[in-house]
């Protein structure tokens, strides 16, 4: 899915949630943890700063009362400074549909625009409505759809 600056729709926060940058190793290892739990997924590694890309600054956190409830991971593309890429959205599934989700993108695409990105992309499963939903909300519109390995073996 793509958003280009034109179709941007501004921030929403709820009231008792706080977004913020990543801060330090305390954040790292809280992010892993939650994204195994949000996505049913492993854990990520602990060392998962380290992969290719990775830029400290586009990763945003929500906090309820101190509890991380969500995060963001976004950059700009090395290949293309103008398009900017958001990897992964996770919130926690108690925390689901409270708009956390869009308070996270919103505030990563703002840092992109800052950036000098023109356009925002960011991959979805199909069948991943709630995501597809929660993107276009934030004004993401389908810009191709590709076929996984996956999915043509499945059928």
């Amino acid at each position: 899915m793509v958003l280009g600056q034109q179709r941007y729709a501004g921030r929403q926060v709820p009231a008792e949630v706080d977004i913020a940058p990543l801060t330090g190793q305390n954040d790292i290892a809280a992010v892993a943890r939650l994204y195994g739990a949000a996505l049913n997924e492993e854990p990520w590694p602990a060392d998962w700063p380290d992969f290719a890309g990775f830029d400290a600054g586009g990763v945003f956190l929500a906090r309820d009362r101190g509890e991380l409830v969500g995060f963001v991971v976004s950059f700009v593309r090395p290949q293309r400074p103008d398009q900017g890429y958001i990897s992964v959205v996770a919130t926690a599934p108690s925390y689901r549909r409270r708009g956390i989700a869009t308070a996270l993108i919103h505030s990563a695409v703002e840092r992109l625009w800052r950036r000098g990105c023109q356009e925002v992309m960011i991959d979805v499963a199909a069948q991943n409505l709630p995501a597809r939903g929660a993107y276009e909300q934030c004004g993401f519109r389908v810009a191709q759809e590709l076929v996984c390995e996956e999915e043509e073996a499945g059928q």
